[in-house]
């Protein structure tokens, strides 16, 4: 039964760092920054514009107003 939990605490663990990985990667097309690491690539390939547009239809990125760390 704690495996089931387990289970159960890691899908949803995992599919947020999904999220903002594939929103991050998002974010650097957008801005021009080539990917440069095979986890950017494999975003760039999988997570494309038009699916990130499809799925957050309401979000729109402009790198020229954001600031990074």
């Amino acid at each position: 039964m704690v495996f089931v939990a387990q289970l159960a605490l890691a899908k949803p663990l995992v599919d947020a760092a999904m999220t903002l990985m594939a929103l991050d990667a998002w974010y650097s097309r957008m801005a021009g920054i080539e990917p440069d690491s095979p986890v950017m690539s494999f975003f760039n390939t999988y997570f494309n514009d038009d699916f990130m547009a499809e799925r957050f239809q309401t979000m729109s990125l402009d790198p020229g107003k954001a600031g990074r760390l």
